[in-house]
């Protein structure tokens, strides 16, 4: 996976998960670490039913899969959210 210029640290509340601005952590990113925790098949992109575990990112799945083949890279996920707390 490619190193990330922009970190997001995961927040997890009432249930729901956001992605946030914050530094690196170690070698991976807090972001790396919860996309590879929700990756669980490891084929390196978040399906449906993987984002299902993130119900922020489940009801955002549609818009945030901007090349409409069903799965979320991390970089997805980074603009999806980046959009969203400008909105």
């Amino acid at each position: 996976m490619k190193d990330v210029t922009v970190i997001m640290l995961v927040l997890c509340a009432t249930g729901s998960v956001a992605f946030a601005d914050e530094g690196t952590y170690g070698n991976q990113s807090r972001q790396q670490k919860r996309f590879a925790a929700l990756d669980t098949d490891s084929d390196g992109v978040i399906s449906k039913a993987e984002a299902e575990e993130a119900p922020r990112l489940a009801k955002n799945f549609d818009e945030m899969d901007k090349d409409g083949d069903g799965f979320l890279t991390l970089e997805e996920i980074k603009a999806g959210f980046s959009l969203l707390r400008k909105s």
